[in-house]
Protein backbone atom coordinates (compact mmCIF):
# COMPACT_ATOMS: atom_id res chain seq x y z
CA UNK A 1 0.00 0.00 0.00
CA UNK A 2 2.97 2.06 0.55
CA UNK A 3 6.24 2.58 0.65
CA UNK A 4 8.82 3.58 3.91
CA UNK A 5 11.51 5.72 4.15
CA UNK A 6 13.69 6.19 6.60
CA UNK A 7 16.10 9.21 6.85
CA UNK A 8 18.66 8.45 9.54
CA UNK A 9 18.85 12.31 11.50
CA UNK A 10 18.58 12.66 15.35
CA UNK A 11 18.39 16.10 17.27
CA UNK A 12 18.50 16.89 20.70
CA UNK A 13 17.09 19.91 22.68
CA UNK A 14 20.17 21.94 23.61
CA UNK A 15 18.55 22.55 26.81
CA UNK A 16 18.04 19.09 28.09
CA UNK A 17 20.54 17.50 25.58
CA UNK A 18 19.81 14.31 27.28
CA UNK A 19 16.03 13.84 25.89
CA UNK A 20 15.92 12.31 22.12
CA UNK A 21 13.14 11.58 19.77
CA UNK A 22 13.24 9.07 16.95
CA UNK A 23 10.29 8.66 14.59
CA UNK A 24 9.96 5.23 13.01
CA UNK A 25 7.55 4.02 10.41
CA UNK A 26 5.06 0.85 11.12
CA UNK A 27 3.17 -1.43 8.64
CA UNK A 28 0.10 0.34 9.16
CA UNK A 29 -0.56 3.61 6.69
CA UNK A 30 0.16 7.10 8.64
CA UNK A 31 0.46 5.32 11.59
CA UNK A 32 4.61 5.88 13.20
CA UNK A 33 5.79 5.26 16.29
CA UNK A 34 7.72 8.09 18.04
CA UNK A 35 10.27 6.85 20.64
CA UNK A 36 11.23 9.13 23.63
CA UNK A 37 14.55 8.71 25.74
CA UNK A 38 16.09 10.11 28.33
CA UNK A 39 19.87 9.00 27.67
CA UNK A 40 21.25 10.92 30.50
CA UNK A 41 22.11 10.23 33.72
CA UNK A 42 19.21 11.82 36.04
CA UNK A 43 15.17 11.45 35.75
CA UNK A 44 12.99 14.27 34.29
CA UNK A 45 9.55 14.92 34.04
CA UNK A 46 8.13 16.16 30.97
CA UNK A 47 4.47 17.87 30.04
CA UNK A 48 2.31 15.57 28.10
CA UNK A 49 0.32 18.68 26.79
CA UNK A 50 0.92 18.90 23.05
CA UNK A 51 2.62 15.58 22.99
CA UNK A 52 1.44 12.59 21.49
CA UNK A 53 1.33 11.06 24.63
CA UNK A 54 -1.58 12.94 25.87
CA UNK A 55 -5.51 12.51 24.85
CA UNK A 56 -5.92 14.89 22.16
CA UNK A 57 -2.72 12.97 20.34
CA UNK A 58 -0.31 16.25 20.26
CA UNK A 59 -1.18 20.22 19.26
CA UNK A 60 1.09 20.88 16.01
CA UNK A 61 3.50 18.32 16.97
CA UNK A 62 5.10 17.52 13.64
CA UNK A 63 5.51 18.74 10.06
CA UNK A 64 3.65 16.92 7.70
CA UNK A 65 4.71 18.10 4.04
CA UNK A 66 3.10 16.99 1.09
CA UNK A 67 6.03 16.14 -1.16
CA UNK A 68 4.56 16.49 -4.65
CA UNK A 69 3.31 20.19 -3.92
CA UNK A 70 5.56 21.17 -1.84
CA UNK A 71 3.28 22.40 0.80
CA UNK A 72 2.72 21.54 4.67
CA UNK A 73 -0.40 19.78 4.79
CA UNK A 74 -3.35 21.29 7.44
CA UNK A 75 -3.48 20.27 11.12
CA UNK A 76 -6.57 18.51 12.23
CA UNK A 77 -6.46 17.99 15.68
CA UNK A 78 -7.45 19.73 18.41
CA UNK A 79 -6.51 22.69 19.91
CA UNK A 80 -6.93 23.11 23.77
CA UNK A 81 -7.19 25.24 26.79
CA UNK A 82 -5.93 23.24 29.51
CA UNK A 83 -6.77 23.72 32.99
CA UNK A 84 -3.73 23.49 35.88
CA UNK A 85 -2.17 20.01 35.52
CA UNK A 86 -1.79 17.22 37.96
CA UNK A 87 0.92 14.78 38.93
CA UNK A 88 -0.38 13.01 35.91
CA UNK A 89 -0.19 14.93 33.41
CA UNK A 90 3.57 14.77 33.87
CA UNK A 91 5.84 11.77 31.97
CA UNK A 92 8.61 10.84 33.87
CA UNK A 93 11.85 8.97 32.20
CA UNK A 94 14.28 7.36 34.77
CA UNK A 95 17.95 7.61 33.49
CA UNK A 96 18.69 6.40 29.84
CA UNK A 97 14.51 5.35 29.86
CA UNK A 98 12.48 5.14 26.78
CA UNK A 99 8.93 5.61 25.52
CA UNK A 100 7.42 4.24 22.79
CA UNK A 101 3.94 5.46 21.10
CA UNK A 102 1.52 4.83 18.26
CA UNK A 103 0.64 8.02 16.58
CA UNK A 104 -2.16 7.96 14.07
CA UNK A 105 -1.31 10.93 11.88
CA UNK A 106 -4.61 11.22 9.77
CA UNK A 107 -6.52 12.00 13.15
CA UNK A 108 -4.14 15.01 13.12
CA UNK A 109 -3.25 16.22 9.53
CA UNK A 110 -4.78 16.17 6.61
CA UNK A 111 -4.50 12.72 4.55
CA UNK A 112 -7.00 12.54 1.90
CA UNK A 113 -4.68 13.45 -1.14
CA UNK A 114 -2.62 9.85 -1.65
CA UNK A 115 0.82 11.22 -2.65
CA UNK A 116 4.51 11.00 -0.76
CA UNK A 117 4.27 12.61 3.61
CA UNK A 118 7.58 14.09 4.72
CA UNK A 119 6.77 14.13 8.31
CA UNK A 120 8.90 15.14 11.62
CA UNK A 121 8.52 15.75 15.57
CA UNK A 122 9.37 19.13 16.54
CA UNK A 123 8.06 19.63 19.58
CA UNK A 124 8.39 22.86 22.07
CA UNK A 125 7.89 21.23 25.68
CA UNK A 126 5.93 23.79 27.93
CA UNK A 127 7.42 22.09 30.85
CA UNK A 128 10.45 20.19 31.40
CA UNK A 129 11.83 19.29 35.35
CA UNK A 130 14.94 17.96 36.65
CA UNK A 131 14.60 15.12 38.99
CA UNK A 132 15.94 17.62 41.82
CA UNK A 133 12.71 19.76 41.13
CA UNK A 134 10.08 16.58 41.71
CA UNK A 135 8.95 18.01 44.53
CA UNK A 136 7.65 21.03 42.90
CA UNK A 137 5.44 18.77 40.36
CA UNK A 138 2.22 19.19 39.60
CA UNK A 139 3.35 22.89 38.91
CA UNK A 140 1.02 26.08 38.20
CA UNK A 141 1.21 27.30 34.60
CA UNK A 142 2.47 30.40 35.52
CA UNK A 143 5.43 28.60 36.72
CA UNK A 144 6.39 26.28 34.00
CA UNK A 145 9.99 26.04 32.51
CA UNK A 146 10.01 25.70 28.92
CA UNK A 147 12.12 23.61 26.87
CA UNK A 148 13.45 24.48 23.62
CA UNK A 149 12.77 22.48 20.26
CA UNK A 150 13.08 18.69 20.16
CA UNK A 151 13.44 17.65 16.95
CA UNK A 152 13.12 13.54 15.38
CA UNK A 153 14.67 12.30 12.41
CA UNK A 154 12.13 12.67 9.20
CA UNK A 155 10.26 9.54 7.60
CA UNK A 156 8.71 9.21 3.83
CA UNK A 157 5.45 7.60 4.05
CA UNK A 158 3.75 7.00 0.28
CA UNK A 159 -0.09 6.46 0.83
CA UNK A 160 -1.87 5.79 -2.18
CA UNK A 161 -5.51 6.20 -0.50
CA UNK A 162 -7.32 8.49 1.05
CA UNK A 163 -7.28 8.64 4.68
CA UNK A 164 -10.10 10.53 6.67
CA UNK A 165 -9.83 11.81 10.37
CA UNK A 166 -11.80 9.88 12.90
CA UNK A 167 -13.74 12.51 15.22
CA UNK A 168 -14.66 12.07 18.72
CA UNK A 169 -17.93 11.36 19.39
CA UNK A 170 -18.79 14.14 22.67
CA UNK A 171 -22.22 13.23 25.09
CA UNK A 172 -25.15 15.37 25.09
CA UNK A 173 -25.26 18.67 27.02
CA UNK A 174 -27.42 18.62 30.16
CA UNK A 175 -30.04 21.36 30.74
CA UNK A 176 -27.89 22.92 33.20
CA UNK A 177 -24.87 22.67 31.05
CA UNK A 178 -26.80 24.15 28.20
CA UNK A 179 -27.66 27.10 30.39
CA UNK A 180 -24.03 27.86 31.96
CA UNK A 181 -22.82 27.38 27.84
CA UNK A 182 -25.59 30.22 26.70
CA UNK A 183 -24.70 32.36 30.17
CA UNK A 184 -20.73 32.48 28.89
CA UNK A 185 -22.17 33.04 25.78
CA UNK A 186 -23.92 36.05 26.58
CA UNK A 187 -20.86 37.44 28.83
CA UNK A 188 -18.74 37.00 25.75
CA UNK A 189 -20.10 40.08 24.60
CA UNK A 190 -18.87 42.64 26.48
CA UNK A 191 -15.74 41.25 26.97
CA UNK A 192 -15.20 41.37 23.01
CA UNK A 193 -16.46 44.60 22.69
CA UNK A 194 -14.30 45.88 25.18
CA UNK A 195 -11.20 44.13 24.64
CA UNK A 196 -11.70 45.42 20.53
CA UNK A 197 -11.67 49.41 21.75
CA UNK A 198 -8.87 49.04 23.46
CA UNK A 199 -6.49 47.21 21.07
CA UNK A 200 -7.83 50.14 18.62
CA UNK A 201 -6.27 52.67 21.04
CA UNK A 202 -3.17 50.94 19.78
CA UNK A 203 -0.14 51.36 22.13
CA UNK A 204 -1.13 51.01 25.85
CA UNK A 205 0.53 49.53 28.68
CA UNK A 206 -2.15 46.63 28.34
CA UNK A 207 -1.36 45.59 25.00
CA UNK A 208 2.60 45.71 25.87
CA UNK A 209 1.78 43.24 28.71
CA UNK A 210 0.10 40.96 26.36
CA UNK A 211 0.95 41.38 23.32
CA UNK A 212 4.86 42.89 23.34
CA UNK A 213 6.42 45.71 22.30
CA UNK A 214 4.46 48.10 20.18
CA UNK A 215 5.10 47.97 16.36
CA UNK A 216 2.19 48.08 13.21
CA UNK A 217 2.23 44.96 11.73
CA UNK A 218 2.21 43.29 15.23
CA UNK A 219 -0.80 45.42 16.48
CA UNK A 220 -2.54 45.00 13.39
CA UNK A 221 -2.36 40.99 13.50
CA UNK A 222 -3.91 41.38 17.46
CA UNK A 223 -6.31 44.25 16.06
CA UNK A 224 -7.60 41.57 13.06
CA UNK A 225 -8.25 38.63 15.79
CA UNK A 226 -10.25 40.68 17.65
CA UNK A 227 -12.33 42.19 15.46
CA UNK A 228 -13.31 38.94 13.67
CA UNK A 229 -13.55 37.24 17.03
CA UNK A 230 -16.47 39.87 17.05
CA UNK A 231 -17.92 40.14 14.37
CA UNK A 232 -18.23 36.20 14.19
CA UNK A 233 -22.34 35.03 14.62
CA UNK A 234 -21.36 31.75 13.52
CA UNK A 235 -21.34 29.32 16.78
CA UNK A 236 -22.09 25.59 18.14
CA UNK A 237 -21.00 23.89 21.13
CA UNK A 238 -20.75 20.76 22.72
CA UNK A 239 -20.09 19.19 25.80
CA UNK A 240 -16.82 16.65 26.33
CA UNK A 241 -16.19 15.57 29.68
CA UNK A 242 -12.03 14.85 29.62
CA UNK A 243 -10.45 16.12 32.66
CA UNK A 244 -8.08 19.13 33.17
CA UNK A 245 -9.78 20.92 30.25
CA UNK A 246 -11.64 24.02 29.92
CA UNK A 247 -12.65 23.49 26.12
CA UNK A 248 -11.14 22.55 22.79
CA UNK A 249 -11.96 22.96 19.47
CA UNK A 250 -10.84 21.63 15.56
CA UNK A 251 -9.66 24.72 13.69
CA UNK A 252 -10.53 23.62 10.29
CA UNK A 253 -14.46 23.43 11.75
CA UNK A 254 -16.33 25.68 9.73
CA UNK A 255 -18.73 25.20 11.93
CA UNK A 256 -17.11 26.57 15.27
CA UNK A 257 -18.15 24.19 17.39
CA UNK A 258 -16.55 24.80 20.65
CA UNK A 259 -16.41 20.98 22.96
CA UNK A 260 -16.93 22.22 26.68
CA UNK A 261 -14.59 20.12 29.04
CA UNK A 262 -15.12 19.75 32.80
CA UNK A 263 -12.63 22.73 33.58
CA UNK A 264 -15.23 24.69 32.23
CA UNK A 265 -18.16 24.27 34.47
CA UNK A 266 -16.24 25.65 37.95
CA UNK A 267 -14.75 28.35 36.03
CA UNK A 268 -16.17 32.09 37.34
CA UNK A 269 -18.39 32.93 34.50
CA UNK A 270 -16.57 36.45 33.85
CA UNK A 271 -14.44 38.64 35.95
CA UNK A 272 -10.80 37.30 37.08
CA UNK A 273 -8.56 35.01 34.94
CA UNK A 274 -9.66 31.76 32.84
CA UNK A 275 -13.04 32.49 32.87
CA UNK A 276 -15.92 31.02 31.13
CA UNK A 277 -16.29 34.00 28.67
CA UNK A 278 -12.86 34.34 28.38
CA UNK A 279 -12.42 30.11 27.68
CA UNK A 280 -15.17 31.09 24.54
CA UNK A 281 -13.00 34.11 22.99
CA UNK A 282 -9.90 32.00 23.59
CA UNK A 283 -11.17 29.09 21.28
CA UNK A 284 -12.79 31.40 18.40
CA UNK A 285 -9.43 32.69 18.24
CA UNK A 286 -7.88 29.31 17.62
CA UNK A 287 -10.87 29.43 13.90
CA UNK A 288 -8.43 29.35 10.73
CA UNK A 289 -10.81 31.45 9.48
CA UNK A 290 -11.08 33.55 12.59
CA UNK A 291 -7.61 34.45 14.22
CA UNK A 292 -5.81 30.72 13.36
CA UNK A 293 -4.08 30.94 16.45
CA UNK A 294 -1.86 28.70 18.53
CA UNK A 295 -1.20 28.06 22.15
CA UNK A 296 2.53 28.94 22.49
CA UNK A 297 2.05 29.14 26.36
CA UNK A 298 -1.00 29.11 29.00
CA UNK A 299 -1.46 31.09 32.21
CA UNK A 300 -0.93 34.38 32.57
CA UNK A 301 2.97 34.29 33.89
CA UNK A 302 3.69 32.20 31.11
CA UNK A 303 2.00 34.44 28.21
CA UNK A 304 3.91 37.75 29.88
CA UNK A 305 7.12 35.82 29.46
CA UNK A 306 5.94 35.48 25.73
CA UNK A 307 5.27 38.83 25.39
CA UNK A 308 8.73 40.19 26.51
CA UNK A 309 10.53 37.43 24.36
CA UNK A 310 8.45 36.50 21.76
CA UNK A 311 5.90 39.30 20.87
CA UNK A 312 5.54 37.85 17.11
CA UNK A 313 4.18 34.61 18.82
CA UNK A 314 1.84 36.72 21.27
CA UNK A 315 -0.06 37.85 18.79
CA UNK A 316 -0.65 34.40 17.62
CA UNK A 317 -1.38 32.96 21.25
CA UNK A 318 -5.07 32.40 22.12
CA UNK A 319 -4.61 32.57 25.89
CA UNK A 320 -2.75 35.84 25.45
CA UNK A 321 -6.14 36.86 23.39
CA UNK A 322 -7.96 36.18 26.71
CA UNK A 323 -6.25 37.60 28.89
CA UNK A 324 -5.92 40.89 27.03
CA UNK A 325 -9.55 40.91 26.81
CA UNK A 326 -9.88 39.44 30.52
CA UNK A 327 -7.99 42.48 32.37
CA UNK A 328 -10.38 44.94 31.85
CA UNK A 329 -12.82 42.84 34.37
Amino acid sequence: MYLLFVFLALLVNSSFSELTATLRTTDVPTTVNLELQNTGSYAIALLRWNLPLDQFGGENAFHVILVEEEREVNYLGARVKYADPTFYDYLVLAKEESVTVPVVLHNLYDFTKPGNYKVQFEYFAMDIVHEDDFGTIPRLRRNFTPSEIILSNPVLIKTEMTYPKELRVPYPCSNTEWNIIQNAASNLRPLITTATALVNQGNTPTYVEWFGAYNANRWGTAEEVLRYVQNNNVVDYACDDRAGVYAYVYPTDTTHTIYVCSAFWNAYPIGGWDTQAGTLLHELSHFNNIGATRDHAYGTGACRNLAINNPNNAVNNADSFEYFAESQF
